[in-house]
């Protein structure tokens, strides 16, 4: 097989939703089967905002750090926003690490405002 043919499966799969109209439905199951892959694999996807660059040591530091929380690999995608002030914010799934200085000004503001 060449190495831009499909699997015979896989075409007769894209064939059905594109003959049946349910292409635009192509990337949903993509989209699961990746999270079934990842979930097969022991791989956790995970965001970290950071409010500056992170050195390498940091990145690893920190992934080695949720790696050893979650007990699964990570994959990690960084990205940076000045707002947060200092720290970060880590997304695992619908959970959300807050770290970061912006974070921890607004709890001590709903706590004052209490």
């Amino acid at each position: 097989m060449g190495g831009d043919a499909l699997a015979e499966p896989v075409r007769n799969l894209v064939t059905l939703l594109v003959d049946g109209s349910r292409a635009v439905l192509l990337p949903e199951i993509a989209a699961q089967f990746d999270a079934l892959k990842r979930a097969h694999e022991s791989v956790l996807e995970v965001r970290i905002v950071s409010a500056r660059e992170l050195s390498d040591a940091e990145r690893d530091d920190l992934v080695a750090t949720l790696g050893r929380k979650y007990g699964k690999k990570i994959e990690a995608r960084v990205e940076v926003d000045a707002s947060l002030i200092g720290g970060a914010r880590v997304h695992v799934g619908d959970e959300v690490i807050h770290a970061s200085i912006r974070d921890a000004l607004a709890q001590m503001a709903v706590a004052l405002a209490r």
